[in-house]
C-alpha cells in the first residue's frame, strides 16, 4: 500500500453560494435586486495525495482545523471596473466565525477573501479609495489568500481554497552575541541589488484588487528593517535565531542585510547574503557567524511533502 503524503499546499476551501426564491432566467432582474451570498470558509481542509497523484479530501472538525491556521477574515468585493465595494471582517470570537453572509446586485465581481493568524492591517483609508492593499510588516504573521471572479445573476455555487502566501525567513546567529549589543537588524531586499551597495526594500503589501504583490507605489508599502531588541538574555547566547514572515505569491529572490548594532549605534558585526529564495509555504534558513569574516555559502534547494511548513528548503551558510 502506498505511503500517503499531504500534499504541500495548506488549502483553506471556501464554499461561494448565491441564491434566491423563484429565479426565472428568462425575466428581466431590476438592477437594484440583489442576491444572497454565502461563503463557507470554515470547511478547512487537508488534501492528501500519493505519487500517483490521487486526492482524499478530509473535512473533518472543519471549524478546529481552521482556528489551527487563522484568526482573522477579511472578504472584500470588488465590482468589474476594480473599484471597492465592501469589506467584511470577522475574527474567531465571532459564533460565525467562517460563514460571511453578504448580499449583491447583478454583475460580475472580484471577490478577494484573506485570513490570517493575527490582525492584517488593510488600507488606505477612507474606504472609498479605489485600491486596497493588505500591508505587512516584520515580523509578520501567516497568511492564506485567494481571488475569484464571481457572476452573480441567479444561483451561484463555488469553491474557493486559500492558499498560503507567506515564506518563513529564519537566521541564526551561530557565534556569540556581544555583551555590548543592543539589536539586530535584518532587512530582506530586492535582488539583483542596483546600484551594487543598495539594499532596497522587498515590497510589503497585497493589493487586494489585482492580487498582485506590490510597493504600493505612492503609499510606499515596502517592508521596513526588523530590528530585534537585544536583551540580557541573549547577550553571550550563540544560535540566537530570528523567524519573519514575508509575503510572496510564489518565488521572491532576495538580498538581506543582517547587523548587529550597539546602543551607540556602532556596527558589531554584519553581513550580506547576497542570494536567497523566498517561496510561499516553504522556510529560507540563513544560518552563520556574524562577528568574524566567514563568507557565504551555495544555497541548497530540498522540496518535501509536508502537511505544514515544509522541511527548510533553502539553506544558506555564511
Amino acid at each position: 500500500m502506498k505511503r500517503l503524503l499531504l500534499y504541500a499546499v495548506v488549502s483553506l476551501q471556501v464554499l461561494v453560494i448565491a441564491c434566491r426564491k423563484d429565479y426565472h432566467p428568462d425575466e428581466d432582474t431590476p438592477i437594484t435586486e440583489k442576491y444572497p451570498i454565502s461563503l463557507d470558509v470554515s470547511g478547512f481542509s487537508h488534501v492528501v495525495t500519493d505519487y500517483d497523484g490521487r486526492i482524499v479530501i478530509n473535512n473533518e472538525n472543519a471549524r478546529d482545523s481552521i482556528e489551527q491556521y487563522i484568526h482573522y477574515i477579511y472578504y472584500l468585493v470588488f465590482n468589474e471596473y476594480g473599484g471597492l465595494v465592501k469589506t467584511i471582517r470577522q475574527d474567531a470570537d465571532d459564533p460565525d466565525f467562517g460563514a460571511i453572509r453578504d448580499s449583491l446586485p447583478a454583475g460580475i465581481y472580484k471577490i478577494s477573501v484573506l485570513g490570517s493568524k493575527d490582525p492584517v492591517v488593510i488600507g488606505p483609508e477612507p474606504l472609498d479609495y479605489i485600491e486596497k492593499f493588505a500591508i505587512f510588516s516584520l515580523p509578520g504573521t501567516d497568511v492564506f489568500f485567494k481571488q475569484v471572479q464571481l457572476s452573480v445573476n441567479g444561483p451561484v455555487s463555488q469553491l474557493m481554497s486559500l492558499d498560503r502566501i507567506m515564506a518563513k525567513l529564519k537566521v541564526t546567529i551561530k557565534d556569540m552575541i556581544p555583551m555590548t549589543a543592543a539589536s539586530l537588524n535584518i532587512l530582506p531586499g530586492i535582488y539583483p541589488r542596483f546600484p551594487a551597495d543598495a539594499n532596497l526594500p522587498l515590497p510589503g503589501a497585497l493589493d487586494l484588487g489585482l492580487a498582485e504583490i506590490t510597493s504600493g507605489a505612492r503609499y510606499s508599502l515596502s517592508y521596513r528593517p526588523y530590528s530585534l531588541p537585544i536583551t540580557d538574555s541573549l547577550r553571550g547566547k550563540s544560535n540566537v535565531s530570528v523567524e519573519m514572515y514575508i509575503v510572496t505569491l510564489d518565488t521572491t529572490r532576495t538580498s538581506v542585510d543582517i547587523a548587529c548594532l550597539s546602543a551607540g549605534g556602532d556596527t558589531l558585526g554584519a553581513k550580506t547574503i547576497m542570494t536567497a529564495d523566498l517561496i510561499a509555504n516553504k522556510k529560507t534558513v540563513l544560518s552563520g557567524n556574524l562577528f568574524d569574516n566567514t563568507g557565504v555559502g551555495d544555497t541548497v534547494k530540498v522540496v518535501i511533502s509536508n502537511p505544514e511548513w515544509k522541511p527548510d528548503s533553502i539553506y544558506v551558510e555564511f
